[in-house]
Order: C-alpha cells, then structure tokens, then sequence
C-alpha cells in the first residue's frame, strides 16, 4: 500500500469524525488502478500546459492528507505537481500566458475525463494547486 502523509495533520485531529472516512477513501483509491491512472494523467495535464509557460522545474507531492483550520476539516489528494514560478520567461503577449496558465488549469481535469472517464472528484485538487500559489 502506498503511504499517505498525514504530517500536516495535527495530533488531536487525527480523531476528528470527517478524518477516518477522507482516509479510508484515499486508500481505496490507491488500489483502483483506473483512478491511479486518471489521478497520473490529471497532474501530466498541468504539466504539459506549465511547461508551455516557461516552467521548468516541478515538485512532486504523493498521497497527502492535509488539515484545513478555516474550514476545521481536511482536504486529501492523491498526487500534486506544483510549479517553481520562479525564472518564468516573459511573452510579449501577457494575453497568451494567462490563456496559457488558463490551460493548465483546465488541462487536469478535462484530461482525466477525456481519457479516463473519471469524475470531476480528480479535478479537485487543482484548487489547493491554486491556493498554493496565493492566486
């Protein structure tokens, strides 16, 4: 079984009520080999848009459980891309690269379904990809 990383969980929330069903779901998931695809080409969709951008260096995260003290409960997912926006070149056309960064949003998604027909559940994860970055 592929590990989960519940580090950013804290200790006392580890017994929340919302805490073991998010878990057990991440789980399965994990042995579904369709969704397993579908989650690997979600994140190449991102990539292949970013990189399109200018973006040349990506970290990689796995299955993560994290805790959301705004919301008092978790957000889970399976696998991240996330984009060094650092050393991005400039295009002459500032339309192009938000229609481009558009794209790479998108492209997680429609991806996964297109090629998988997976539900939009595997689109989730591209709002914490957002909120990373403080878009």
């Amino acid at each position: 079984m592929i590990p989960i990383d519940v580090s950013q969980v804290p200790a006392e929330k580890l017994s929340h009520p919302s805490f073991p069903g998010l878990r057990a779901e991440m789980e399965h998931a994990l042995t579904q080999q369709k969704w397993i695809s579908a989650f690997c080409i979600h994140e190449t969709g991102h990539i292949i848009y970013l990189t399109e951008l200018g973006v040349t260096e990506f970290s990689y995260s796995g299955p993560t459980i994290v805790y959301d003290t705004q919301k008092d409960d978790f957000d889970g997912f399976i696998a991240a891309v996330t984009p060094s926006m650092t050393n991005i070149p400039e295009t002459s056309d500032p339309y192009r690269r938000i229609a481009t960064f558009a794209k790479a949003q998108a492209a997680g998604g429609t991806f996964a379904r297109r090629l998988t027909g997976a539900s939009d559940a595997v689109s989730s994860v591209s709002y914490r990809f957002v909120k990373q970055l403080g878009w």
